[in-house]
């Protein structure tokens, strides 16, 4: 979920503050803003076969509780593969830009459970609801979550974060580029008031007129997480976070009308309590769910 659709600040003491600013200052030093890794090409997304989006989705009635999804998907096909999801409960309060101490320690579960469960099916990179290194302190969820599980995200956020000093909206932002905004693969700088580069203005959908804020999180440049989201974009979103965001909102639906959610009995593991495979209907897929109540 990105900063700017997080709801309101929650009360944070200067203590905790200072400790998560000093903590996103050391991992803004291991932050690496190019292309590190070795199953796949940059340039070309040569070798690129599973890309993920992480999202989480909450309870209408209590803000603490949520449902975590981590959806796979086959790259160039776009197909969902895997979708993981958890039950999770957020103890840290909501503070704006510092979202990923909230977050983050249940994505990395995501991954851990994917990596047990699904290890032949571990993405490659993941592309996360978020920025990146356009923040603040250069560190939003999305660097955090890739420093800490050591794997390449790219930062997708559908708003634009303001960043403090700047008397620009994303309205008045949007009105002044609308003309450098005109077709699938467009994009403007976006820069902090220093003039350096942090990200781009994107728009990554024929179907969208709208522009995505793409910047990098971990262990991938700027130009290769732009080519990449162009290539995942059917919608206003990349498909990865679109279909994490919308199965874990399912679920969430599904839970708060107690709707009974019945495991296919194909994939069911009878001896893991707390723990359901789901054959789902997303949108004419049967996308394959593992659940974890």
């Amino acid at each position: 979920m990105a900063e700017a659709a997080a709801g309101p600040s929650d009360d944070v003491g200067d203590e905790l503050l200072q400790q998560w600013m000093s903590e996103q200052a050391i991992l803004r030093s291991r932050i690496v803003e190019e292309d590190d890794f070795d199953s796949w090409e940059g340039r070309t997304l040569d070798g690129l076969r599973l890309v993920a989006g992480i999202d989480i989705s909450f309870f209408s009635a209590e803000k603490a509780k949520a449902v975590a999804a981590l959806s796979i998907l086959e790259f160039p096909s776009l197909e969902n593969v895997q979708t993981i999801a958890i039950n999770v409960e957020l103890s840290q309060p909501y503070k704006p830009f510092f979202l990923a101490f909230r977050e983050v320690p249940h994505m990395k579960r995501l991954l851990d459970v994917a990596r047990a469960r699904c290890p032949e099916l571990m993405p490659q990179v993941i592309l996360m609801d978020g920025n990146g290194v356009y923040h603040p302190r250069r560190c939003g969820s999305a660097s955090h979550f890739g420093v800490e599980a050591n794997i390449p995200t790219i930062g997708v956020a559908k708003s634009m974060l303001v960043l403090p000093g700047s008397d620009v909206t994303e309205k008045a932002f949007r009105k002044d580029n609308r003309e450098h905004l005109q077709a699938q693969g467009d994009s403007v700088p976006l820069k902090d008031n220093d003039g350096r580069l942090l990200g781009v203005a994107l728009l990554a959908s024929a179907k969208s007129r709208v522009p995505v804020y793409v910047s990098c999180g971990h262990r991938v440049a700027l130009s290769t997480a732009t080519r990449l989201v162009v290539q995942c974009s059917r919608h206003h979103m990349p498909e990865p976070i679109r279909s994490a965001d919308l199965i874990s909102r399912m679920i969430v639906k599904a839970i708060e009308s107690g709707q009974a959610l019945t495991p296919d009995k194909a994939l069911s593991s009878q001896d893991d309590a707390g723990m359901q495979n789901y054959l789902l209907n997303f949108e004419g897929q049967r996308v394959r769910v593992l659940h974890i109540l």
